[in-house]
């Protein structure tokens, strides 16, 4: 049976398990909350309590989806892991954004400690990983674990690209998230305009994806506006994480962008509105409020 590990199981990482499952995997669960893990264990699948369980047999291979790479230090930096890891020389596949410069950090650690590293960030919610519909930016992959790695990158994506190196993949999905996150304001201000001009929601719906300026996230942004909801898909403190790693990544290439430091502002601005955790698209509710009133 085809055997993984799967550290962290919030939201994401949830219907990562469930894809998984649902195409053959058994799993072992782990996250820092054990009642997220077990929550989700059923057949073929135990949460484990320690983090060390992992490491039982050789060349476990273990997939990271946590928030960034402080947690992924904080998981791993541990004399007794790092013991069991140089012992059993697991090969990860990093789910999770931390950006490039902290790939290239993440990655050296991992090879002096003996282990296989492989970056895999993914876009496309938790409702396309449930689907198996994730797009996927992968680093290089050791030949000698393709064969196990490869099927498990095409099980949680229907479209991926391999990149030269693990840098260029965490950039290109840092560049993405950028887009995602500029384009769900952009779509925010045509709809709030939309209300302006006194259009219905049913013209609007019919109307605004019409053209070539439509985008997905215009799409996720007129579906909250017309069925609206307090779920949370994608969490604003993750958004600000991603736009902070974001402007890491433009200092590092010479580029001041107005249209970065506008989209923090929207995001950071809306964070301030509840205490609760709320969902990225609750920008429209802050520029409403505050721009467009």
């Amino acid at each position: 049976m085809k055997h993984l590990a799967l550290v962290g199981t919030g939201t994401l990482g949830k219907a990562l398990a469930l894809r998984l499952l649902a195409s053959g995997y058994s799993l072992s669960l782990y996250n820092r909350t054990f009642q997220k893990a077990r929550d989700i264990a059923q057949q073929r699948s135990v949460a484990v309590r320690a983090f060390s369980e992992l490491f039982i047999a050789p060349f476990p291979v273990i997939l990271l989806c946590v928030t960034d790479a402080h947690s992924i230090r904080a998981l791993f930096c541990d004399a007794d892991i790092e013991r069991k890891v140089a012992q059993t020389h697991p090969v990860i596949l990093n789910i999770s954004t931390v950006g490039p410069q902290e790939s290239e950090r993440l990655e050296a650690y991992f090879q002096s400690l003996g282990a296989s590293y492989t970056e895999c960030p993914v876009s496309g919610g938790p409702e396309g990983a449930k689907a198996g519909a994730l797009a996927a930016w992968v680093g290089k992959i050791p030949a000698d674990f393709k064969d196990r790695i490869i099927p498990v990158i095409n099980c949680m994506a229907a479209n991926s690209v391999q990149l030269d190196d693990n840098r260029a993949a965490q950039a290109m999905k840092v560049l993405n998230n950028y887009c995602e996150a500029l384009h769900l304001v952009i779509a925010a201000e045509a709809i709030l305009a939309t209300q302006r001009l006194g259009l219905s929601a049913e013209m609007v719906q019919q109307a605004l994806l019409l053209g070539r300026g439509r985008s997905v996230y215009m799409e996720v942004m007129l579906q909250r506006y017309l069925h609206p909801d307090s779920s949370v898909s994608v969490p604003l403190d993750i958004r600000l994480k991603d736009l902070a790693l974001a402007n890491h990544l433009f200092q590092t290439c010479g580029i001041a962008s107005p249209y970065l430091d506008y989209t923090r502002n929207v995001y950071q601005q809306t964070m301030r509105l509840s205490t609760l955790p709320q969902d990225q698209t609750a920008c429209f509710t802050w520029l409403s409020e505050v721009l467009y009133r």
